[in-house]
């Protein structure tokens, strides 16, 4: 099971929080022990990723895979393990939470790797953590 958050922090954005990084590790470690080789790579990303970031404290973790036929077999697994399935929330992405409709604390956005997506996730916050000055931007 993921690390659950503290469900106050929903409302708003917060200050950083370690146990952000924490969450993202289990999530991701979790993740890895359910999908295998189905994935080629899973990424704790987004605005909780980035230490010192302001952000709203849900998880986003970016999950790279050849085929979404695969994750989908592995659906009864992940559902074992806390992950509802959202549909697919975009084109080509399919989307996992964890939380319920009110609050949730993770996303798990399933996207094809190395495709669009997976890269900005990736770039996204790389850039973040790599510049403080536009990391201040993202928290305006």
């Amino acid at each position: 099971m993921c690390i659950i958050l503290d469900v106050t922090w929903h409302r708003a954005a917060s200050p950083y929080h370690d146990e952000w990084k924490r969450a993202g590790e289990e999530c991701v470690s979790l993740l890895l022990d359910i999908l295998g080789d189905a994935a080629h790579d899973i990424q704790h990303v987004g605005s909780t990723a980035v230490p010192g970031l302001h952000a709203k404290p849900i998880i986003d973790i970016a999950v790279g895979v050849d085929s979404f036929d695969r994750i989908m077999l592995l659906r009864p697994v992940l559902e074992e393990h806390g992950l509802i399935f959202r549909g697919e929330d975009v084109p080509e992405q399919l989307l996992f939470v964890i939380g319920s409709d009110d609050i949730r604390t993770h996303h798990i956005h399933v996207v094809r790797w190395k495709d669009k997506a997976w890269n900005d996730y990736i770039t996204f916050r790389d850039k973040l953590r790599g510049n403080p000055i536009l990391a201040n931007c993202e928290e305006i």
